[in-house]
């Protein structure tokens, strides 16, 4: 089952003015091992093991990162943020590439999600759940993206 989610502390930090999701903040995606998968879908975005879980205190902190050839702590950062607003929906975007795609080329990787989290702060803002442990052995780990828009706030 997949269990994506945007985590609370971002959902208040949205609503409260406290992240620019406008070209202002550096958002950065980091792989997880199916540990923090686990836990993840577990919590649901709610309480993952403090209340205001960052990128240091949950995942580097408690080795839910993942290690390999063609990957680097803290995984890549992304281009962006950009938000466009279409009727009631917040569409948020961010990208690695022209494609859109995030890629570790020449990569031995196993994972099992990627985090989202802003770099400067190191706040998480989604989970996504890639539905078991995905492998690159030597070749290209890549997270294709469909659409220009990743996270869709709609108010109904």
């Amino acid at each position: 089952m997949s269990a994506s989610f945007l985590y609370d502390c971002f959902k208040a930090a949205l609503f409260n003015k406290l992240v620019n999701l406008n070209g202002g903040d550096t958002i950065n995606m980091c792989l997880v091992n199916s540990t923090y998968a686990g836990l993840a879908a577990a919590t649901d975005g709610t309480s993952t093991v403090s209340s205001t879980p960052t990128y240091a205190s949950v995942i580097a902190g408690n080795g839910y990162e993942v290690t390999g050839t063609g990957y680097t702590a803290g995984g890549q950062a992304l281009s962006g943020p950009n938000t466009a607003l279409s009727g009631n929906t917040l569409n948020f975007g961010v990208t690695a590439s022209s494609s859109g795609d995030v890629t570790w080329s020449s990569s031995s990787i196993t994972a099992s999600g990627a985090v989202l989290y802003d770099a400067a702060t190191g706040m998480l803002i989604a989970y996504l759940d890639f539905g078991g442990s995905q492998v690159s052995a030597g070749g290209n780990f890549t997270v294709s993206w469909s659409g220009a828009s990743y996270i869709l706030i709609a108010a109904t």
